[in-house]
């Protein structure tokens, strides 16, 4: 009788593990589905960035005509927004003397933070990031966490922001 019972209980387990495991390759996404995904979310991102550029960039210049200064010039979503001399975003927390320097990551930040707003994947080191963020050469790589060879550039001197996908 326990011999009975305890086949029972085993085969169960073996059958539940089974159909367990079966369940999970089916609803679970595969790999090339999530990179997808991320893609998607990247390129809606990029395609929202380029736009907030474009947008502040207008504001730019409808409000610099005789201003010398390009600290807090445009007002967005709460933030005061600094330019450079081509009137493309470089950040919110900039002096006189540090406007023409390259960005730094915090600008960066700075950047992703005031144009994106509510509608951006989190930057690290939010514990619920997508997007990692670096500054070289003076370009923005917001880089994807879980696929770092999907990133969004952002080149504030010219304003350009495109989406990089690597084999």
């Amino acid at each position: 009788m326990r011999l009975a019972i305890s086949r029972l209980i085993t085969w169960s387990l073996v059958i539940g593990f089974f159909i367990s495991s079966l369940l999970w390759s089916v609803l679970s996404p595969n790999e090339r589905e999530s990179r997808k995904a991320d893609q998607q979310i990247l390129t809606v991102t990029t395609s929202a960035l380029q736009q907030a550029v474009i947008f502040s960039h207008m504001k730019f210049h409808a409000v610099s005509a005789n201003k010398l200064n390009y600290i807090d010039l445009v007002k967005i979503n709460d933030f005061g927004l600094d330019f450079n001399k081509q009137g493309f975003p470089i950040g919110t927390s900039h002096s006189e003397n540090s406007i023409t320097l390259p960005v730094t990551t915090n600008n960066c930040r700075e950047i992703w933070n005031a144009l994106l707003v509510v509608m951006q994947p989190m930057l690290e080191p939010e514990a619920q990031a997508k997007i990692r963020v670096k500054s070289l050469s003076g370009v923005c790589h917001f880089r994807s966490i879980k696929f770092p060879e999907h990133s969004i550039l952002y080149n504030p001197k010219s304003g350009k922001v495109s989406l990089k996908i690597r084999s």
